[in-house]
């Protein structure tokens, strides 16, 4: 089975079979040489017409940036984490919205028998 990646919600969802489930995973971490950039990635799983869809969409920032700044815990990576936990809000209210369950869509390849 082919798997399509798209990177916006309303391809998404153009091409997601209504009728099928829809399925997601939310990673975040805080990366570079000294731990100053973060980033949440929303992916987001569902059947299409002929191919599994996959949305992915990723938004980082660096400690600097105002949105970090905001927090003002006097600790960059403090900033960074708490920046984190408002992205991953924003995104799990996407997947909610969306109904969607936690975890990664897995088709079963019966005729070749592998899991794509």
């Amino acid at each position: 089975m082919l798997v399509e990646v798209v990177h916006s919600i309303e391809e998404f969802i153009g091409k997601v079979d209504p009728s099928s489930d829809v399925h997601y995973e939310i990673e975040s971490n805080i990366i570079g040489p000294i731990g100053d950039i973060a980033y949440v990635k929303l992916t987001l799983y569902g059947i299409g017409r002929n191919s599994v869809v996959k949305c992915v969409l990723v938004e980082s920032a660096r400690w600097n940036d105002k949105d970090v700044r905001k927090h003002r815990t006097g600790n960059a990576i403090d900033d960074l984490k708490l920046w984190i936990k408002e992205k991953r809000k924003e995104m799990e209210k996407i997947a909610r919205e969306l109904k969607a369950t936690p975890g990664k869509y897995e088709v079963l390849a019966w005729n070749a028998g592998y899991a794509v």
